[in-house]
Order: C-alpha cells, then sequence, then structure tokens
C-alpha cells in the first residue's frame, strides 16, 4: 500500500475518533448541566442552605452495628440492666450554661467526650444537645448516642449515652450516598411536601434503631436530615441516604 495514502487514512481514522470522543463529552456535560438545572429549579434553597458533606464527591456509606455502653459509675437511670446503667447522670455546679462552656466541659470531664458534637438545631435555652459522631457524621435522634445538658436551679445535669463497638453490617455493603437535593426533589413527587417547601439544611449522618426493647444492640442507618420550611412550618424529616425505598421519618 501506498506509504502516503495510509498516512492520510490513519489521519482520517485519528481525526474521525477525536470528533466523536468531542461529541460524547459534549453530550454528557450537556445532560449533566440539564439535570442540574432541572432539580434546582424544581427544589427550591434557603440564601443561606448549607450541608456537612460535599456533594459532589462519591461518598459510600452502609448500615452499622453498635452496643449500647453500660456505665458502671452512673449515679441513677431509668434505664438500667443487672450489669450496669444504660446512661450515666451527673451534676455540675459553677459551669456556665453556654455551648462553648458546655462543650468544654464535655470534652474534658465526660466519657470519650471529644467525639460529641453541640446541635444547635434541636437546642434551645433550657437544654442543650450534643450528638456522638462516627466517622466525622452524627448520630441523629436517640437519648442512647448523645449527651443532654439540662439548666437547673442546682446546676447542670448531664445524661450521657454512648453507642460502642461500631461495625459494619454483615448482610450490608457500602453503597453510593444519594444527592440530598434529589431526595427532597423525590419527596415533592410523592407529595410528602408540597413544591413551595423550601430546604434550609440537609445533614448527613445516622439514625438510631433499638433492635430489641430489652436488647443493647443497634443499628445505625445512613440517613439525610433534612429541614425543611413549608408553609411557616419547619419540618425535620430523615430520608434513607443509601436506600430510597426505606421508611421516610419526620421529627427528631
Amino acid at each position: 500500500m501506498d506509504w502516503k495514502l495510509s498516512k492520510s487514512i490513519y489521519i482520517f481514522v485519528f481525526l474521525i475518533i477525536n470528533i466523536v470522543l468531542i461529541i460524547v463529552l459534549y453530550n454528557q456535560n450537556k445532560t449533566s448541566d440539564s439535570m442540574e438545572i432541572k432539580t434546582n429549579k424544581t427544589v427550591q434553597k434557603s440564601d443561606d442552605y448549607k450541608t456537612n458533606v460535599n456533594t459532589t464527591e462519591e461518598i459510600k456509606l452502609t448500615v452499622l452495628n453498635g452496643t449500647r455502653k453500660e456505665f458502671q459509675s452512673a449515679t441513677s437511670s431509668e434505664e438500667s440492666t443487672n450489669q450496669g446503667m444504660l446512661k450515666s447522670i451527673r451534676k455540675v455546679q459553677s459551669l456556665d450554661f453556654e455551648p462553648s462552656h458546655v462543650q468544654e466541659y464535655v470534652n474534658q470531664e465526660m466519657y470519650k467526650g471529644s467525639e460529641y458534637t453541640y446541635n444547635s438545631d434541636t437546642s434551645n435555652k433550657e437544654i442543650l444537645y450534643f450528638n456522638q459522631m462516627h466517622n466525622s457524621l452524627p448520630i441523629f435522634n436517640n437519648s442512647a448516642a448523645r449527651i443532654k445538658a439540662v439548666n437547673k436551679d442546682e446546676g447542670i445535669q448531664l445524661e450521657q449515652g454512648y453507642i460502642e463497638n461500631i461495625s459494619a453490617n454483615e448482610y450490608s455493603k457500602k453503597e453510593p450516598v444519594n444527592d440530598p437535593l434529589e431526595a427532597v426533589e423525590e419527596l415533592m413527587k410523592e407529595k410528602e411536601i408540597s413544591k413551595e417547601a423550601i430546604i434550609l439544611s440537609s445533614t448527613l449522618g445516622y439514625y438510631l434503631v433499638l433492635l430489641h426493647d430489652n436488647s443493647n444492640q443497634v443499628l445505625l442507618r445512613p440517613k439525610w436530615k433534612l429541614i425543611i420550611e413549608e408553609k411557616d412550618i419547619t419540618r425535620v424529616i430523615y430520608v434513607d441516604a443509601i436506600n430510597a425505598s426505606e421508611e421516610i421519618i419526620e421529627g427528631e
């Protein structure tokens, strides 16, 4: 075969391949942009909308197992076992009832206190909540995994629950986390919320489920905590972060 002809054919094929690749990349970007625009048009975010993770990066989570810790030195508790107490309760005097001051005390004096983070969403003037964290993600909704600080006349009462022995559930595997805005859009499609709803924040974490009433064993399911404003009402909705078919839970 003539060398010049072979060279021309090679250059032609090379150009065709590059043109095809450019078209494919263009269509992918166009589709991605269209989906983003569609989601942004459907879902209304507040001006100060915030989330606790980078949703542009792929995050994979799985269902976890854990055990409620039994505190041997608790002074009193409504929940107890033959071995110990499921809550540690202590009273502290001469401590300012301010989140930063109580957080400092928690860090230094409470069991594994550095693993707890102040939760401004559920705290108020009389009660401060500090959620237990696992791999930088909060454990939601349950006294078994948080510290509750109550402001009383005689001082501050602190109630602590802690989940230990946290490990991956053998029947589950790591799955990509759903986008929170897509989760909100799905809630609109299912008419769980109206199209006028505004999302204020989304927080990725774990929702604690007690396996049995008389057992210390728990499951931790990856969930999005969505705070949504609708018709002048603020709603807290938990949706599964890795399985869209799981139950939707409202309130904390």
